[in-house]
């Protein structure tokens, strides 16, 4: 299997797909089924240190798609399920697997399709609010990557991502704004970076920004790791 041994991580075997002439049905058995979208519901902002594991482990599900030359093309807070341990009082959440990534309607496999140029079809696409970033997508893979940057904006700052251009740089829009962020100085260099990848690869993307995260986090990353815990809801 070329997603390897972490595929339980990051996706569910308890689930089975319907083909139709004119598209398909997956149907889960997860117990929860709670969309990161459904946070919104819980909270009305996000708390910052889950935000925090949450974005590594999308990072990591990502970059593990796209070793083995998968791109979802859908990634969004409604496609991202939480894992049932968020929601089982007895059981201490891992830092990975929190999240499980669903609907593979839109995703494209790369090994097969190698050729593929046009991206205004993935889900992902049509969500943006500023078309312009495509016009510097040079492959399928920075779909994902605005995916990811979507979907922690929506975690973040409760809303889909504005993006102005400064210089020859994206930046986040003027809406986007927290004030108690304790880490805003990183989440500003996470989203150039990912707004900005350009023609580098995405796997060392999602790596560099995966790594950049844990080695700000790493001192105190024991009391966030509480913190995103301890608050989430139990049945």
């Amino acid at each position: 299997m070329r997603l390897g041994s972490k595929f339980n991580n990051y996706f569910s075997q308890n689930h089975s797909c319907y083909l139709f002439d004119n598209g398909c049905v997956t149907v889960d058995q997860g117990k929860n089924c709670e969309t990161l979208q459904g946070l919104s519901r819980v909270w009305e902002t996000v708390p910052e240190a889950l935000v925090v594991f949450l974005t590594l482990d999308l990072l990591a599900l990502v970059e593990l798609m796209h070793t083995a030359e998968i791109v979802h093309g859908g990634i969004a807070p409604e496609t991202l399920f939480m894992d049932d341990r968020f929601y089982n009082d007895s059981v201490c959440p891992s830092s990975d697997g929190l999240v499980k990534l669903m609907d593979f309607t839109y995703s494209l496999d790369l090994k097969l399709q190698s050729d593929v140029i046009k991206f205004m079809k993935f889900p992902t696409v049509q969500s943006l609010s500023n078309k312009e970033l495509l016009l510097e997508c040079t492959n399928a893979y920075q779909v994902d990557l605005l995916g990811i940057a979507n979907t922690v904006h929506f975690l973040l700052f409760g809303r889909q991502i504005d993006v102005s251009k400064q210089g020859s740089l994206w930046i986040l829009g003027p809406t986007s704004s927290r004030m108690e962020l304790l880490y805003l100085e990183l989440w500003n260099n996470f989203f150039e970076k990912i707004l900005n990848a350009g023609g580098a690869s995405s796997v060392s993307t999602l790596s560099d920004l995966r790594q950049t995260v844990t080695e700000v986090i790493e001192p105190d990353y024991e009391i966030l790791y509480n913190d995103a815990f301890t608050l989430m809801p139990h049945d």
